[in-house]
């Protein structure tokens, strides 16, 4: 994920590893000026950055001889220690992620085996500025070629959540486990995901009900659909887009006390309001350019009350970084309640008859496989009936 900082001069801070495993920053003090990039660290394999609200920018990094490092700066210098150090012939850290609660900071990250297996360790370190605690969640089978295999949640009571995924052959599975006095939970399934080029985005609301997003692919047809869990654990699944176009970086929150979903199109920004019964029709964004959009993980200094909050949005490239913030965007674009067919601001490639078409058949071979799925499962239901009443 990029990680950028947005400080309280407005400068922009940008945080990336680059091609020779350095971990690097340049900052953005005018617009598509930047400064030369200044390096952090080398053979780095991930990184993970906090931004608090006095300024303060914390880095967690793992490189490749199997150690796990913090660092901050000071006085315009990097400074750091070595938080842990493993074997690393059998496992390396990867997907690391931060969460900061009162004095003490949440350090998850993946150990994935060195063996070319499919085997990888979701690990949680406890750190008080002095001494670490390790916790080991859940044994998970890595889904290939997977963005984020799982998401950090903190709750009302300031608890932490963890949403992840693993691979049971014939579907990946979303489970659940959270912290509470100083323990872990027993991971919980919530339900089942088909298909490939999947993502999830979670949530919860006022009410404590979980949203989450799920995207998908199956055959020629993408998909985005929306999973309510209410605080009974009832489940009820919406659909928000259904294309025979790549969806990308799906960004789910709460705006304006409504709930709004964000994706990306052909390079263009959609969004959608759930009405508590369905989501309305999509809206497109005009962000004034053709410039290449993606998703940056975001931290902001609010002058106002001198906060830095943390938030999912859209950007450009470099030179000239464009954000596009999905809670001002969708609050100020005066197109929110009208009915604009999200096909009428796609400028398709082929001829329309054709890619009818291709929708028609995506659908057919999507049902098929949904049939031949509910087959087998009342033919292992039958073989276990005839096995007792033989």
């Amino acid at each position: 994920m990029n990680s950028i900082y947005v400080d309280y001069t407005d400068n922009i801070w940008k945080f990336f590893r680059n091609d020779n495993r350095e971990l690097c920053y340049k900052i953005m003090y005018e617009e598509g000026k930047w400064t030369k990039e200044n390096l952090i660290n080398n053979e780095v394999l991930g990184f993970a950055v906090y931004v608090e609200g006095d300024e303060r920018i914390h880095i967690v990094y793992s490189n490749i001889k199997g150690e796990l490092k913090y660092c901050t700066m000071k006085d315009k210098h990097w400074v750091g220690k070595t938080l842990y150090q493993m074997d690393f012939d059998e496992f390396q850290i990867e997907h690391l992620k931060i969460e900061i609660i009162g004095e003490e900071m949440h350090i998850f990250f993946l150990l994935i085996s060195n063996d070319g297996s499919d085997h990888g360790v979701l690990m949680h370190c406890a750190w008080n500025g002095k001494e670490t605690k390790f916790f080991s969640l859940q044994d998970i089978v890595l889904v290939p070629n997977l963005k984020e295999y799982y998401l950090v949640n903190t709750n009302e009571q300031s608890g932490l959540e963890v949403f992840f995924i693993t691979d049971e052959g014939d579907e990946v599975s979303l489970n659940y486990c959270n912290f509470e006095n100083r323990k872990w939970s027993s991971a919980k399934r919530l339900y089942g995901i088909q298909g490939d080029d999947i993502s999830f985005e979670v949530l919860r609301d006022q009410q404590q009900d979980v949203h989450i997003l799920n995207k998908s692919r199956e055959d020629l047809l993408y998909f985005i659909d929306h999973v309510c869990i209410d605080i009974s654990g009832n489940i009820q699944v919406y659909r928000v887009r259904e294309s025979n176009m790549k969806l990308i970086d799906p960004i789910l929150f709460i705006g304006n006390n409504e709930l709004c979903a964000c994706w990306i199109e052909q390079n263009k920004i959609f969004y959608s309001f759930f009405n508590n019964e369905q989501w309305e029709n999509p809206i497109y964004f005009d962000k004034g350019n053709e410039f290449t959009v993606m998703r940056y993980h975001c931290f902001m200094h609010y002058n106002r009350d001198n906060s830095v909050k943390l938030m999912e949005t859209y950007g450009t490239d470099e030179p000239d970084l464009n954000l596009y913030i999905p809670s001002r965007f969708t609050m100020n674009n005066s197109l929110k309640h009208e009915t604009n067919q999200i096909n009428n601001e796609i400028s398709f490639n082929e001829n329309e008859e054709i890619q009818n078409l291709k929708l028609e058949l995506s659908k057919v071979k999507l049902e098929k496989k949904n049939l031949d799925r509910k087959i087998d499962s009342l033919n292992m239901q039958l073989q276990k009936k005839t096995k007792i009443h033989g």
